[in-house]
């Protein structure tokens, strides 16, 4: 099991949720196809906002918690994966 400080764990899926927008951006510079540049743009955007949904979820687990000392340890889960995040 992964243990990291929440808002680490926050500020890293919010730029993760950018990272395949912007990849999907430079690769429609690149494709020529009008087809391939939608398919890009869409499957881009559909990463970004998978992504970024997680860090609301990862904000209920924290609120839903009994824990409300600093340094305390709760576990939630991102991707379907078991995180603990230290408070």
């Amino acid at each position: 099991m992964i243990s990291v400080a929440a808002d680490t764990l926050k500020n890293f899926v919010t730029a993760g949720a950018f990272v395949p927008i912007v990849i999907g951006l430079i690769l429609v510079k690149i494709v020529v196809s009008t087809v391939a540049r939608l398919v890009i743009v869409v499957v881009a955007l559909a990463l970004g906002v998978a992504v970024f949904t997680q860090r609301a979820q990862i904000d209920d687990c924290i609120d839903d918690s009994s824990v409300s000392t600093s340094g305390a340890t709760v576990s939630c889960s991102l991707f379907g994966f078991d995180v603990d995040l230290q408070l």
